[in-house]
C-alpha cells in the first residue's frame, strides 16, 4: 500500500534559505558616520591674534594728507590738511624777530603738528652751536609741557646743517621735536599727542618729510 501524501502547508522549514527583512530606512544618523561639522556664521569680531593697530593709533584723515610749501618760510612739508599760518615781520626798534608758524590740529582728538621758525639777527658761530642748541631745547622741555622730562635726545642735521631731535613728556602730553639752525634761522617741528602711546602714526610721516626750499 503506498504511503498517504502529504499536504502542502505555508509553513518554511528552519534550514530554508530565507532571505532577511528588509530595514525600512530611518532618518537617524549612525553616530559612526562622516557627518560634516555645522559651518560657523562669519562674525565681525576681529582674532586676537591679526595685526591690527589699536584706534588710538589710527591716523585722522589719513587720505588728505598734501604737500605744504612755505615761500616765506622757505620750507616745504607733509600735513594731513592745510595748517593755519602766523607770520610776524621783524620789529628792529621793539626787538623783534621775524617768527612763522604753521599749525595743523585734528578735530577728532588731541594731535597736532606744526612748524615754527625764527629768524635770528645773526647766525651762532661753529663754536657756539652747541650751546645754542642745548640752552633751546632747555628751554623748550621746560615750556613744553607742565612737569616736563626730557625722554630722549640725539644729534641730527638736514643738507649739513645741525639739529636735535627731542621727544619730552609731561603730565599733560607727549612731543618729539626736531630742531635745525640753519645759518640765521632756527625751525623747529613738534609733532604732539595726549601720550606716548597715542602718538599717531604719521608723527613720523610729517618730520621726515621736512625739506628746506631756496629762497
Amino acid at each position: 500500500t503506498p504511503p498517504p501524501v502529504e499536504e502542502p502547508t505555508n509553513e518554511t522549514s528552519p534550514t530554508e534559505d530565507t532571505p532577511p527583512p528588509v530595514e525600512e530606512p530611518t532618518n537617524e544618523t549612525s553616530p559612526t558616520e562622516d557627518t560634516p561639522p555645522p559651518v560657523e556664521e562669519p562674525t565681525n569680531e576681529t582674532s586676537p591674534t591679526e595685526d591690527t593697530p589699536p584706534p588710538s593709533q589710527l591716523e585722522p584723515d589719513a587720505t588728505n594728507w598734501q604737500d605744504f610749501t612755505s615761500t616765506q618760510g622757505s620750507f616745504t612739508v607733509s600735513l594731513p590738511g592745510n595748517p593755519t599760518e602766523e607770520i610776524e615781520p621783524a620789529d628792529p626798534a621793539r626787538g623783534m624777530l621775524e617768527t612763522g608758524s604753521y599749525v595743523w590740529e585734528s578735530e577728532a582728538d588731541e594731535i597736532a603738528y606744526g612748524v615754527f621758525y625764527k629768524v635770528l639777527p645773526i647766525a651762532p658761530t661753529t663754536e657756539q652751536i652747541s650751546g645754542f642748541l642745548d640752552s633751546f631745547r632747555d628751554d623748550f622741555v621746560s615750556e613744553a609741557f607742565i612737569d616736563g622730562q626730557l625722554i630722549a635726545e640725539r644729534p641730527i642735521d638736514i643738507e649739513s646743517y645741525p639739529g636735535r631731535e627731542i621727544a619730552v613728556e609731561g603730565s599733560d602730553g607727549y612731543v618729539e621735536a626736531r630742531v635745525y639752525l640753519v645759518n640765521e634761522r632756527l625751525y623747529l617741528l613738534v609733532a604732539i599727542a595726549p601720550n606716548q602711546t597715542d602718538f599717531p602714526q604719521g608723527g613720523d610721516r610729517f618730520l621726515d618729510s621736512f625739506q628746506l626750499i631756496s629762497d
